[in-house]
């Protein structure tokens, strides 16, 4: 395990015990993320890309992550306990609109290699080593699901252009 694997530390306030282990007041703890998510009481088939498996958690991540049930969330990606990540609201509402827009929009495929004609395959183990870990660079085939789907993205662009020109 390294830093990649971890969430931001937290400090013990109180003298505290899990399954029976003193853990001192002072103690520094780093939630395990990446290990939690690799569980297969939480997920099964962890390295498998499954959306199918959140349809048994309709609700938003905040609603989970503040309610009593620590082992019924979905996922551990904005951490634990009493210092979430403070943006929660707004990155889980903002990146399901933007998903569901580039859905609509976009159908997305997996890049062709020009010379074999072939499928190049994506990596899906490709990270970066680090604290906040992101997807590292990646090749992949966008194109507008229709004219009609064009269209309307560029009246959107246009429309948003405009708006745009008051704050020039």
């Amino acid at each position: 395990m390294d830093e990649s694997d971890l969430g931001l530390p937290h400090m013990v306030s109180q003298d505290d015990y899990y399954d029976g282990m003193l853990i001192p007041k002072g103690s520094v703890i780093w939630v395990a993320i990446w290990a939690m998510h690799q569980d297969e009481g939480l997920y099964a088939d962890p390295e498998v890309f499954n959306p199918d498996r959140f349809l048994q958690h309709p609700k938003l991540a905040n609603e989970y992550a503040v309610g009593g049930d620590s082992e019924g969330r979905d996922h551990y990606g904005y951490g634990a306990g009493r210092r979430l990540c403070p943006g929660i609201h707004l990155a889980e509402r903002s990146m399901w609109r933007v998903a569901a827009k580039l859905l609509w929009a976009f159908e997305f495929a997996e890049p062709i290699d020009p010379v074999t004609g072939k499928v190049i395959p994506l990596d899906v183990n490709a990270y970066t080593s680090a604290n906040l870990v992101r997807p590292m660079e990646f090749k992949v085939r966008v194109k507008p699901r229709s004219d009609k789907h064009l269209k309307v993205m560029e009246g959107e662009l246009s429309g948003a252009i405009e708006f745009l020109k008051q704050f020039e």
